[in-house]
């Protein structure tokens, strides 16, 4: 650079020669434009310049990053120490002094024309490398990810379901082996969609439900029936989950399709069975409410008989009747205990249709105890044991009668089975605002893993089984107490006996 029009013509005269491009600028000005626009071997800068100084430039082009480390070599006609000095401290690599000596600075020139020629050269090697390692990665990762794909489709082809993926848009572009086993297909016919092999009859919900997971990016799952190679249908759980991409959107769909033909048909023969079951409980049921109902009249009106018999022979006192009278007492006892059966049958009824209904009044639960207590005596007698009664004071609530006076007939009833030649225990409390019933035992006791069971329909324990009887009592009295809004609990243990605890709350009459 330089302002003299015949200076700039010796310079490219002694440089022109060489073979280099030479760019000239008369101005710092236009130096700093051409700096902008290309990269320079080298700056060649007149010091003495009109309004911008070689030194000025100099010190502009260092500011660009691209020309920071551009050699520089000043022309000065006076090489005073002061201006060297600052060219120096500038970055510059030489100084020449006017009149220039043509083979001076062309030698100077040349070393940084060949370090320039070194360094392009350098950074197209450094380019063409990194384009070769970036391709080489490229080719890495390609064959890395065929590998996995190999190894996954591998894996895929183990397993006994049938596995596919699609793209986003649902349309498969890979199955597994098991999917060409299954419906005979070949790997020609593989794009596309496998609604195709869907049950007509499913087909349609299938796909508005596949439809649905694409259109929201959800789990696909649904039960549908696809076809098999061998003829027919078979159910499957079909599945499909999105995978996503680093953004969250979905970039492709994992699906399988798992066989559940005989699950179905367990399911189909589970339900078969159930029915039959509900069928069967139903027809015992009507079958135990008609035939109670038909055997109720007759079994009362023989147990009036057999108590008007008793009684007019008794009056009689005839002394050879004697063997006659224990003989129908012991028939009447057998008519009562048919008498129960049969309105446990007709209980058991009443629950499977809504329910007892209770008729409330008002009564003395002590004074019920006593009467059921009299009424067990000649029984209990029969077996050897006794009933010791504790009810020392009234407990007058609103109760049904008939269905209190059922609840402890039962209990004492089977404490006479399972505890005979031993005492039974019936007392009756008031315990706040509650009225207690507790009948005690000393028999055969219940296993802990039956306290419960034992109330539940036609349930009897193994040590009861060697009782005859059909498993309804209890239960009928927990429907009673419970009617009622009270409980009962029941303490137990193999050989130490049990006892039923009651407690009733008062109630109400019923008005009306």
């Amino acid at each position: 650079m330089d302002d003299s029009a015949s200076e700039r013509a010796a310079m490219r005269a002694m440089l022109g020669r060489e073979g280099y491009e030479l760019v000239e600028a008369k101005s710092g000005e236009e130096a700093l434009a051409w700096m902008l626009q290309r990269q320079f071997a080298v700056l060649v800068v007149d010091v003495a310049m009109p309004r911008m100084s070689g030194l000025e430039l100099v010190s502009r082009v260092r500011e660009r990053p691209r020309a920071a480390a551009m050699p520089v070599i000043f022309v000065t006609a006076e090489a005073d120490r002061s201006t060297i000095e600052k060219g120096y401290a500038m970055g510059a690599v030489d100084f020449l002094v006017k009149p220039v000596v043509p083979e001076e600075l062309r030698a100077k020139v040349g070393v940084f024309a060949d370090l320039h020629r070194q360094r392009l050269r350098l950074e197209d090697q450094t380019a063409r490398l990194l384009v070769a390692e970036e391709k080489e990665r490229e080719l890495a990762l390609r064959e890395l990810e065929i590998a996995g794909e190999r190894h996954y489709r591998r894996l895929a082809d183990a397993v006994p379901n049938v596995v596919w993926t699609a793209d986003r848009d649902g349309v498969v572009d890979y199955y597994n082996r098991r999917w060409y086993e299954l419906t005979g297909s070949s790997s020609g016919d593989r794009a596309g969609s496998w609604l195709s092999a869907v049950h007509p009859e499913d087909r349609e919900r299938c796909r508005e439900d596949w439809r649905a997971a694409l259109s929201e990016a959800r789990v696909f799952e649904g039960e549908y029936r696809l076809r098999a190679a061998e003829g027919g249908y078979r159910w499957h759980l079909c599945r499909a989950v999105p995978e996503r991409g680093p953004a969250g959107a979905v970039d492709a769909w994992l699906g399988t399709f798992t066989d559940i033909e005989e699950n179905k048909r367990a399911e189909v023969e589970r339900e078969a069975l159930y029915q039959q079951a509900v069928e069967a409980v139903q027809a015992r049921d009507e079958f135990l409410s008609v035939a109670s109902h038909e055997l109720k009249t007759p079994v009362s009106s023989l147990g009036l008989q057999l108590g008007m018999t008793l009684r007019k022979l008794k009056k009689k006192g005839a002394s050879e009747l004697d063997d006659v009278v224990p003989r129908l007492e012991s028939a009447s006892r057998q008519v009562d205990k048919l008498g129960r059966l049969i309105v446990q049958l007709l209980d058991v009824s009443r629950l499977r249709e809504g329910g007892i209904e209770l008729e409330r009044e008002e009564f003395d639960l002590a004074r019920l105890a006593i009467e059921i207590a009299s009424r067990f005596s000649e029984e209990a007698t029969a077996v050897g044991s006794s009933i010791e009664l504790s009810a020392p004071d009234p407990v007058i609530g609103c109760w049904d009668r008939l269905r209190i006076d059922q609840v402890v007939t039962n209990l004492i009833t089977n404490a006479l089975k399972f505890g005979a030649g031993e005492p039974i225990d019936l007392s009756v409390r008031r315990q706040g605002e509650m009225a207690t019933i507790r009948v005690r035992d000393r028999g055969i006791g219940i296993d802990a893993e039956d306290l419960e069971r034992i109330f539940e329909r036609f349930e009897r324990t193994d040590q009861a089984k060697k009782v005859r009887g059909m498993g309804l009592g209890l239960y009928i009295v927990r429907q009673i107490i419970e009617a009622h809004g009270g409980i009962i609990r029941v303490e137990s243990a193999p050989g130490e006996g049990s006892t039923f605890t009651i407690a009733l709350p008062f109630g109400e009459e019923k008005e009306g």
